[in-house]
């Protein structure tokens, strides 16, 4: 988790620079440990509801993607990851 975030929490000056007041970098300043914390509470709480659907648990994310059932929910899972991944790079870029 501190790999993902370090780059923004990097940039934070960066983004304060450009707001349209002074007090934007306060907001950023607790968002981004609330963003952490639920980014690395979500895979525990697939994981719980992976064990309970199938029985096991799951740690790996694209195994648990293979087993949806609806080609939809796999395309739009796939997407949600690719977009998060993409705003992050741009954000830290």
């Amino acid at each position: 988790m501190v790999g993902l975030f370090s780059s923004m929490a990097v940039n934070m000056p960066d983004f304060g620079r450009f707001s349209k007041n002074n007090l934007a970098g306060g907001h950023q300043y607790f968002a981004l440990p609330i963003i952490g914390t639920l980014g690395a509470l979500t895979p525990i709480f697939v994981t719980s509801a992976h064990s309970e659907i199938w029985g096991t648990f799951e740690w790996y994310m694209p195994a648990v993607i293979a087993k949806f059932d609806s080609r939809a929910a796999k395309f739009f899972t796939g997407a949600s990851f690719i977009l998060a991944t993409i705003g992050n790079q741009i954000a830290a870029g």
